[in-house]
Parts: structure tokens; C-alpha cells; sequence
């Protein structure tokens, strides 16, 4: 008798054990699909950031020339626009920009082409 309640003791508490386990594991691929879904939301957010930002630096390149009134007008969007670029970067890193990470979503040509555009409108216009 005392040996049949030993098993069913070891048995009751395999499977407390075995159910914990995988609860813990439950949380931890959600965690992982929120962080995904974030780091998506926020590549996403930079492409869109970046095509905005070249839209209104082609826009204070064409005031610039044919509408000198514009451009500061059209010049704030644009570092409106580099903001936001900067806003979602730091999110999709997770406020560590110093050590990139090469994700799915976000690659070195968001980087190359944000740089470039950075680079040529500063050195343009500023």
C-alpha cells in the first residue's frame, strides 16, 4: 500500500511538474512573437519614415530653385520626417542603437539610405 501511494505521488508530481514546464514555455513564444511584431511595426514605420524624408528633401531641392519661399517649410517636414526615422529605429532596437543587431525586417540598406540622404541633404542645404 505505502509503495502504491509513493508512485502515485511521483506520478501526481511528474506531471505538476511537466505542466509547469510548459506554461513557462507558453510565455515565452508569445514574448517572442510581441517583440517580432514590434520589430515589424517598426521597420515598417522606418521605410515609410524614409521614403517621407526623401519625398520633402526632393521637395526642398525643387523649392530650392523654383520656390525659395518653401523650402524652410518644406525643410522642417523633412527633419520631421528624420525624427520619426530615428523614433522607430530606437524602438526596433530596443533603445540599444550602439550594438546593431541585423534583423529580419531592418537591414543595412535602411541604414545606407537613411545615411545617404542624411548626409546629402546636411551637406546641400545646411
Amino acid at each position: 500500500m505505502l509503495n502504491k501511494s509513493i508512485k502515485l505521488s511521483i506520478c501526481v508530481f511528474t506531471i505538476v511538474v511537466i505542466a509547469v514546464f510548459f506554461s513557462c514555455k507558453k510565455e515565452d513564444s508569445s514574448t517572442n512573437l510581441q517583440i517580432e511584431t514590434e520589430n515589424l511595426e517598426s521597420a515598417l514605420s522606418m521605410d515609410t519614415a524614409l521614403h517621407h524624408a526623401q519625398t520633402y528633401h526632393d521637395s526642398v531641392v525643387y523649392a530650392h530653385t523654383h520656390a525659395p519661399a518653401h523650402q524652410a517649410h518644406y525643410d522642417s517636414i523633412y527633419h520631421h520626417y528624420d525624427s520619426t526615422y530615428h523614433h522607430h529605429h530606437i524602438i526596433y532596437h530596443h533603445h540599444d542603437t550602439v550594438h546593431h543587431h541585423s534583423g529580419f525586417h531592418h537591414s543595412q540598406i535602411q541604414h545606407n539610405t537613411h545615411d545617404t540622404l542624411h548626409n546629402h541633404h546636411h551637406s546641400q542645404f545646411h
